[in-house]
């Protein structure tokens, strides 16, 4: 568990995972994931924004966030955070170089 004075996480899981395409929604979440995209790309939906994820993208998604996700097919590592005192927040794609 990683913490400071008013924020902290524990790591819930973490796993490599394949996907054949799908489409699928996610609500009530009360955990954060923190994902790395082996292959393949995703689309993530949730209110007015979109955000694609690519073979090479790290993707943080905070706890409580509703999004619907499309791929067609895809393999990642991802990382399942308890995560206390942050706020909810957006997702954020980050691309490392």
């Amino acid at each position: 568990m990683f913490c400071s004075f008013d924020r902290g996480f524990m790591i819930k899981d973490a796993f490599y995972q394949e996907r054949n395409a799908q489409k699928n929604h996610n609500t009530g979440r009360g955990y954060a994931s923190l994902s790395l995209r082996l292959s393949g790309e995703s689309s993530f939906m949730y209110g007015e924004e979109e955000l694609i994820v690519r073979a090479g993208d790290v993707l943080y998604i905070p706890p409580h966030l509703d999004f619907a996700r499309q791929s067609d097919g895809e393999s990642l590592l991802v990382i399942h955070l308890q995560v206390y005192g942050a706020p909810s927040g957006e997702a954020e794609r980050f691309s490392p170089k």
